[in-house]
């Protein structure tokens, strides 16, 4: 006799289920950034990466990673850019942000009061942009949407086999066990 599934677990799988998969993205997203999201940390400092460094923060379960942040700064700005990812690093969404400070980071009188920031956001599904948010977004037909897709893909897939590469020669203590294919190596 096969047990029925707890109640909540029903929910859960039936809220991700729907027609608007950007919608599903979302409520994922929401989910992963909640605080409460069970996942096992890994950093990766990066003084090369540009004047002021930067660093890169990879959140993984068993399943794979599931958010990767790349952070650099400058003296003058910020970039972020966030990866989130389903099961098996499943690249599901981007999100690209650009931060103008008013003032050197270094200056006394510097605040994130003054900040300027744009964001842009890459929707995903089975490896095909769905959708782009943001400022001067481009819709599907756009040659500049094509290649935006080619190039987050690359970029996930390259950031992936990074931290997987980092993993393998810096193990975590953690609760979680990241699954390493012999192609990442």
């Amino acid at each position: 006799m096969q047990k029925a599934l707890p109640l909540t677990l029903c929910l859960l799988l039936l809220s991700f289920q729907d027609a608007n998969p950007v919608a599903v993205t979302d409520r994922k997203y929401t989910s992963m950034t909640s605080g409460t999201f069970p996942a096992s940390h890994l950093r990766k400092n990066e003084t090369e990466i540009s004047a002021e460094g930067g660093h890169i923060d990879a959140y993984y379960d068993n399943t794979g990673f599931r958010i990767i942040t790349e952070h650099t700064f400058a003296v003058m700005s910020e970039h972020e850019t966030q990866l989130y990812f389903d099961p098996g690093n499943q690249l599901i969404l981007v999100q690209d942000r650009n931060i103008t400070h008013a003032t050197p980071m270094y200056d006394s009188a510097f605040t994130h009061a003054d900040d300027k920031a744009q964001t842009w956001r890459y929707y995903f599904q089975n490896r095909k942009l769905i959708k782009w948010t943001g400022p001067k977004a481009k819709d599907s037909t756009s040659r500049q949407y094509r290649d935006q897709q080619a190039s987050w893909l690359d970029y996930s897939d390259n950031m992936v086999k990074q931290m997987t590469k980092y993993y393998t020669r810096n193990p975590q203590p953690a609760a979680f066990t990241l699954p390493v294919s012999k192609d990442t190596e």
